[in-house]
């Protein structure tokens, strides 16, 4: 049955996510409460790996100055909301600036300016896709506080792909 329950995303398998409700009854308290803080230290470490390929692959892109910064305040903004349990007080202030941070990182746009700005921005549109996305990615690894291997490759394909045909039409137009 697992495999065929998806996380609310329509991603990944309960089996490879949520092994814990079954672990809850089969392990003793500890062993359980030690495989989640694993489970959240992978998720921390897929956060910074999905920053990362963002900010190298994207950060670099005309009109995107900024991008870095922005990556950098939501992955950390994540982590938090990883980290923190819904009944600590922190939760107040950490939930807050993790939604504020993901709507401003998903609100992204390139500054460009002189001729053919209009057009430089039609090619960019593919990687303005690719950071909601992983806005979108991030927020449902920090809130299941599980990492999902799958939709990471997934993603990180479609940012390639993206970033090819950017690439391609950058040079069948001059320079994006």
């Amino acid at each position: 049955l697992g495999p065929h329950v998806k996380h609310y995303s329509g991603e990944e398998g309960l089996d490879e996510l949520w092994g814990e409700p079954f672990k809850a009854f089969s392990l003793p308290l500890e062993d359980f409460y030690a495989g989640r803080y694993v489970k959240i230290a992978q998720s921390m470490g897929a956060i910074d790996t999905i920053a990362g390929r963002m900010i190298d692959r994207m950060g670099g892109l005309p009109g995107f100055e900024g991008l870095d910064a922005l990556v950098q305040r939501f992955a950390a903004a994540a982590k938090a909301e990883c980290e923190t349990l819904k009944r600590d007080p922190v939760i107040f202030n950490v939930w807050p600036e993790f939604v504020a941070t993901g709507e401003q990182l998903a609100e992204f746009t390139p500054v460009l300016s002189g001729p053919q700005a209009e057009e430089r921005a039609e090619i960019l549109l593919p990687a303005l896709t690719i950071i909601r996305e992983g806005q979108q990615l991030v927020t449902w690894i920090a809130t299941a506080r599980v990492p999902m291997p799958h939709s990471m490759e997934n993603f990180f394909a479609a940012m390639e792909l993206a970033m090819q045909r950017i690439e391609r039409h950058s040079r069948e137009f001059g320079s994006a």
